[in-house]
């Protein structure tokens, strides 16, 4: 019964510290995005960014995926605009 007990805690710590190490990189990737739709802005300008509409999907993207990422708002309806594996 124990070890039934040390295994159960062993892979809830596990799969918690999973979930965790996933939201982490979630953060560091959305980060990179962020970054990489910022520089377009400043290579191109607001304008010139804006016109193409790939870039304003982008940026729509860019800004959900930013508010997805805060700890209040990540398991919530902002998850269904997100890819689901």
């Amino acid at each position: 019964m124990s070890d039934v007990c040390i295994v159960r805690l062993q892979l809830e710590y596990s799969e918690t510290s999973l979930k965790f190490c996933l939201f982490c990189l979630q953060v560091v990737f959305t980060l990179l995005f962020d970054l990489e739709a910022l520089f377009k802005i400043w290579c191109l300008g607001f304008h010139g960014y804006y016109k193409r509409s790939v870039h304003k999907f982008e940026m729509t993207v860019a800004i959900m995926t930013s508010l997805h990422i805060i700890p209040l708002l990540y398991r919530t309806q902002l998850t269904y605009f997100q890819v689901r594996i």
